[in-house]
Parts: structure tokens; sequence; C-alpha cells
């Protein structure tokens, strides 16, 4: 008897017992799940040589794929009805069989299981699925899906908001500096208003607040507070802090103080330490002690535009990792290159900022509909890119980006490593 191919026996496979034989490796684990799976091919493979099932026993390599279409029918994301409408040139055969076609053809050729999932655009991004030996869709059902990691070009992964920049009403200015903080979560506000009643420096403290009902009882517990907030801004749930500190850089308000530091209540469940990366910035920024020195250092020091803490001045261009095709799109509406030298930024969006670099931003328009709507992304929309086109910007403008350590006394300088579990997901260098 002929053998059959391997895309044969996929092909004809029944799908729903595959499913069958991958919720039982499930609950067995993989060292039972070969010998199970060849046991089960004896009874579901429409041939029914045993010269044939006897071959298959040996060959990995079918059964690896096996699993394959099985995981992916089991997983639920695969659009059998999309798939075959967006590739007419499957034929009857395959047509049947989708899963198995994208198993053995459809992956290598670019095709997509569904309409959010693009293989090609997935293995580029991230260097771990390029060395994947399962290919990208496993990968991301068995790891991506969970890491929340972005499944298209962040060109084409988002849904543009369609609004404006609501309109910022003036607030009295009552000190040299300013404080702005984009709050979406009340807990880290509250240990910020506790930290804050320790730092020696007078702010008019500006708060952004998203603009739904949901947060309404948070403006309301930071109206009722006991820092004195000079002026709270409610703001589109879009573009997370970037976009709330734009709307204010944009109404040039910021511009009238000397200095103004930016933070938010960041908490990143997607790093390992994320409390620590917040409470270095937030600490380093504005420290208990030596505040009023280390901003005096800043002012004097005219060529430098930010002042971020030592370990948060990320330097190099594999951390523009996937947003550089977005930060590449968002200079060019703005008539900005990014021929600037090595990349240099303030990694977490926390920082001081002088009035000659807001006044910079403020000339180029940047607007609201250039950013995309939330879906949870962790890298690769307008607010990462803007995170690193300030950088750019600061060394377009001559300046530079100094670090904390360089503007503080010895005594008072607190200078804290980068957090020892740092990894992102997105991380370039994983």
């Amino acid at each position: 008897m002929r053998y059959k191919s391997t895309g044969y026996v996929l092909a004809r496979l029944d799908e729903a017992a595959l499913l069958g034989i991958v919720n039982r490796k499930q609950q067995w684990g993989s060292s039972r799940c070969a010998r199970k799976i060849n046991f089960e091919l004896t009874l579901r493979i429409m041939a029914g040589s045993k010269a044939l099932l006897s071959r298959l026993a040996h060959r990995t390599k079918l059964v690896s794929r096996l699993t394959r279409v099985g995981h992916i029918a089991w997983s639920g994301l695969f659009d059998k009805t999309q798939y075959r409408r967006n590739y007419p040139g499957l034929g009857a055969f395959w047509s049947k069989f989708p899963i198995a076609h994208y198993v053995l053809i459809g992956e290598r050729m670019g095709y997509a299981p569904f309409s959010q999932f693009d293989p090609v655009s997935y293995a580029d991004l991230y260097s771990d699925v390029a060395t994947y030996p399962h290919g990208p869709l496993m990968h991301y059902i068995r790891h991506g899906k969970s890491e929340r990691r972005i499944t298209q070009s962040p060109l084409d992964a988002g849904v543009y908001f369609e609004g404006t920049f609501p309109s910022v009403r003036p607030w009295p200015k009552t000190a040299q500096f300013a404080l702005v903080v984009h709050v979406f979560y009340l807990d880290v506000w509250e240990k910020f208003a506790a930290h804050l009643s320790e730092v020696n420096l007078d702010l008019d403290v500006i708060v952004t607040v998203p603009d739904a009902p949901e947060f309404d009882p948070v403006a309301e517990a930071i109206a009722a507070g006991d820092v004195p907030v000079s002026h709270i801004q409610r703001q589109p749930n879009v573009g997370r802090d970037v976009l709330a500190f734009l709307n204010l850089v944009n109404s040039g308000l910021l511009s009238r103080y000397d200095a103004v530091c930016k933070l938010h209540t960041k908490k990143s469940p997607h790093l390992l330490d994320g409390d620590v990366w917040r409470e270095e910035l937030t600490d380093g920024l504005l420290p208990s002690r030596g505040v009023r020195g280390m901003i005096e250092g800043f002012l004097a020091d005219r060529s430098a535009k930010m002042l971020v803490p030592d370990p948060f001045l990320y330097t190099g261009d594999k951390w523009w990792a996937i947003n550089k095709p977005v930060a590449e799109r968002l200079a060019e509406q703005v008539g900005l290159s990014l021929s600037t030298g090595e990349l240099q930024f303030a990694a977490g969006s926390m920082f001081w900022m002088k009035p000659e670099l807001l006044n910079v931003i403020r000339d180029l328009g940047f607007q609201a509909n250039q950013f995309v709507l939330e879906r949870g992304q962790l890298d690769g929309t307008t607010a990462h890119a803007f995170e690193r086109l300030t950088g750019v910007l600061c060394a377009q403008a001559g300046g530079h980006i100094a670090i904390v350590s360089d503007m503080m006394d010895a005594e008072d300088t607190q200078k804290p490593e980068r957090p020892s579990q740092f990894k992102m997901i997105t991380d370039p260098t994983q």
C-alpha cells in the first residue's frame, strides 16, 4: 500500500477528535502525551493500514503537527470562516480543513489565522518567537496571550481616537515649580500624597484623571484630600499619562514654571517589580532630602532639558524595540527627523522638564487623534513612542538628559540601582 502524506493525514483527521486528545493532554502531562496520541490516532485516522499506523508511531514530526492542529482548534482563536474568505484559493479540499492548512502551509506564507494576528509581524517583534520551534501562533496560545503581547505591526494594531483635546481651564500660578500627576489608581495617589508631605519644595500640583463615570470618586477623593491641588483636569481615557500631559503642554500653562515634574500612578503588572520601579522614580525625582539643591543644579545646567533618576536614563537604539515604526510615523506627522544619534530617553515617562523643551513640544502640535484607543497594550502605542521621542527632541534642541546624582551634593545623593528583577515582556534583549 502506498503511504499517505503527512498533509493528507492531517487534513483528514477529525478536528473534534483532536480536541479530545488535547484536552486529555492538559490533564496527563507531556510525558505520556506522545504515546497516548499515537494510540488515539489508530482510532481516528481514516486510513486503516497497519503498516501506515506503524510508521506514523515513529514520525514525531507528524505527531507534533497533529498536536498543533489540536491546540489551535482547542484554543478557539482560529476563525475558519474568515480564513476561507480571506484566502479563496484554498480549494475545495483545504477549505474543509483550514486549521490543517494553516499548520502545514498557511503560517509559512504569512496567512492570518484570525483578524488580530499577523504571524510574520509577531515573529519579527519578539526574538523568542522567531526561534520558537512550533510557530508563532502556538507561541501566542501558550505564552503570548497571557502576556498580552502585540500580535500585529504596531502601525496596524490600533484603532485611533477620533476626539480632540479637552479645553484646559487656567489655574493661578502660586509656586516656582509644578507637579503634574496622572492618576489612574487612587491607592497609588494616596502613597504619592504621603510622600509629598515629606518633600521640602513648594509646588503647584496639577492632577489629571480619566473622564469616565467610574473615575468620579477618584477625582472627588483627590479634591477632598490633604494635598492642595491647583487644578484637576479630566481627560479621555486614551494615551494614558502621555496624552494628558500633552494636553497641558499644548495649553501653554506649564511653560510659566521654571521646571515641571511629571509623575503617574504606574503599577505595571507586566513587570516583576512594578511597585519598586514606581517608588524608585518617585523617590529619585522628589527626594525627601536634598530636593532643593537637586533642582538648583538642574536649573544651573543650561544644556540640561530633562532630569531623571540615574537607573532610568536608557541609552541605545535597542530600546526603540517595537516602537520605532510608530515613532517614525508620529515624527513624520509633525515634521520631525529621528536622525539624532543614539537614542536616549527617560524610561517610565517620569521626569523633570524645563520650559524650553515644553515649548518645543507645544510648537510641534501633537494631536489627540494620533493616539490609539486602549486595549491593554504593553508596548508599541503612541504613548510608548512619544516616551522615546522626548529624548530625540531634547537632543535636537541642543540639550541633554541629566541624571539626578550629578545634581546633588555628595551627602544627599541617593543613587538607587535599577530594580534587580526588572524584566519587561517586550525587552528587546530577552
